[in-house]
């Protein structure tokens, strides 16, 4: 089964949107034009602005960071994501080669979804499956990153 991530509204994006919406409707009553253009950046935030992620719709907020590895990483994090006991090495660059890192996490749950891709033919290709970790597993992983 294929794990989707849906994008979705965080408190934080709500927060700002409405604070640009409402600050063009006080601006109506100063300036008509700048007012209009506040209220409509306002409701085009709400409409575009998402920075959090949801396990198929559903479930805990996530936050999503992706970070490009040095290939040299690559056993002790298959090793890390198949259960084995290792701990996981992140290098942040492009030695030997690149792989990429995806990790949707919550750190307050101690949550963690990882897959690994492999740059090859001038794409990223998956290396791995989505991987879903908990603490202190997740945490190893995160505090990494």
């Amino acid at each position: 089964m294929e794990t989707i991530f849906k994008n979705v509204h965080t408190t934080k994006d709500l927060t700002i949107s409405g604070i640009v919406f409402i600050a063009g409707i006080c601006l109506l009553f100063i300036n008509a034009g700048l007012g209009v253009f506040f209220t409509i950046m306002g409701v085009a935030m709400l409409c575009i602005f998402r920075k959090g992620y949801k396990k198929n719709g559903q479930g805990t907020l996530l936050t999503r960071q992706s970070e490009e590895i040095c290939m040299e990483c690559k056993a002790s994090l298959i090793d890390f994501l198949n259960g084995k006991d290792v701990k996981p090495e992140i290098k942040k660059g492009n030695c030997g080669g690149t792989i990429r890192l995806d990790a949707y996490f919550n750190k307050a749950e101690g949550l963690a979804y990882i897959q690994l891709f492999e740059y090859r033919n001038y794409t990223y290709e998956p290396l791995t499956e989505v991987v879903e970790l908990h603490s202190p597993k997740a945490e190893i992983i995160v505090s990494q990153l």
